[in-house]
């Protein structure tokens, strides 16, 4: 590694070191060839960070349809591209799992999916919750990429018996 080292600084100080070269029957010309370094910001973003919530009724009658959303923000400085919602639940009432393909979310943005569901036909208390993945994409364009995820806590739902 000390030997890797020494040479890449040795290299390294030949490129800052002027060359001169003698043209035959002319003067000496001399130049400089200085190196292009490029030098990462240091604010560099390489994290993301994602808060997740979701609104949806407390109460819905047996066979109602009804809409539960759910908010991506993105809290940092990388964008996320491509986000999937998915909406689960427990115990499992919808098959197969009903997801969201959403917009791009810029730093500071929030994301929105909506899903309109149908209750169960039977009387019951289950609980919803929604998760996301995403690509994320570190800047400086074109800048590292890898994937994402947040989700949001549990929030519960009685169904009731349908009124007549």
């Amino acid at each position: 590694m000390h030997l890797v080292a020494k040479a890449i600084f040795a290299s390294l100080l030949s490129l800052l070191l002027p060359s001169v070269a003698a043209l035959p029957s002319a003067p000496p010309t001399y130049r400089v060839y200085m190196p292009v370094v490029a030098v990462a910001p240091t604010g560099q973003c390489l994290t993301y960070k994602a808060t997740m919530w979701l609104e949806a009724p407390a109460t819905v009658y047996a066979g109602q349809e009804f809409e539960v959303t759910a908010w991506l923000r993105n809290d940092d400085c990388s964008h996320f591209g491509m986000p999937v919602y998915s909406l689960h639940t427990e115990p499992k009432i919808w098959e197969p799992l009903p997801q969201y393909q959403g917009e791009g979310v810029d730093p500071g943005k929030t994301g929105v999916a909506t899903f309109t569901v149908t209750a169960p036909a039977e009387p019951q208390t289950f609980t919803v919750f929604v998760g996301a993945f995403f690509e994320v994409f570190y800047p400086p364009p074109p800048g590292p990429w890898g994937w994402g995820s947040s989700g949001t806590l549990r929030h519960s739902i009685t169904v009731e018996e349908a009124q007549r």
